[in-house]
C-alpha cells in the first residue's frame, strides 16, 4: 500500500551511498499525505531537513520538486512511524498496538516552525541525498494510486 496519492516520490538509481540515518529529535511539519487517520509524509517522499540551533531537526516539504528536479530536498523518508523502533520511547503501547503499516511519517506539529527542541519531537529515519544525480523521481499516478519504478 502506498500512502502517497499524488505528486512525486523518490528512489535511488544505484543507491551506492544509501544509508538510513536516524534523527532522534525531529519535528515533522507540513506533510499532506493521509493514511490510517494520520497526516504526514509517505515513505519515499522527498523532504527537507533543517538543523535547528540546538542540534535538533525540522522536517518539512521541500520547494520546487518536479518530475525533473528534487528542488530543495535534502533527504528521502526511509521508514514510517509504524516500522521504526530504535529507542525505548519508540515502542507502541499495547493498547495502541496495530500490525497495519500505514507507510506514513506523521506530522508532529502545525503552525510556525520551532527554533529549538519541543515536546512533540520524535525519532525518524531518513536517507540523506548525497548525490542528486543518483535520485530517480517517480510520479504517483493519482487515478490508480500507483507508481511505475
Amino acid at each position: 500500500m502506498i500512502a502517497a496519492k499524488s505528486g512525486y516520490i523518490a528512489d535511488f538509481k544505484i543507491g551506492y551511498l544509501q544509508v538510513a540515518i536516524i534523527e532522534h529529535q525531529a519535528e515533522v511539519m507540513g506533510g499532506t499525505d493521509e493514511a490510517g487517520g494520520l497526516t504526514g509524509f509517505a515513505v519515499a517522499r522527498l523532504v527537507k531537513l533543517t538543523r535547528l540551533g540546538d542540534g535538533t531537526a525540522l522536517i518539512e516539504a521541500p520547494a520546487n520538486v518536479s518530475a525533473t528536479s528534487i528542488g530543495t530536498a535534502t533527504h528521502i523518508v526511509a521508514q514510517s512511524d509504524d516500522s521504526l523502533r530504535n529507542v525505548i520511547t519508540d515502542a507502541i503501547p499495547v493498547e495502541r498496538l496495530s500490525t497495519v503499516n500505514r507507510n506514513i511519517l506523521a506530522n508532529t506539529a502545525t503552525g510556525s516552525a520551532p527554533s529549538a527542541e519541543t515536546a512533540t519531537m520524535k525519532s525518524i529515519a531518513l536517507y540523506k541525498i548525497t548525490n542528486s544525480d543518483d535520485i530517480k523521481i517517480i510520479t504517483v499516478a493519482p487515478a490508480s494510486v500507483s507508481v511505475r519504478r
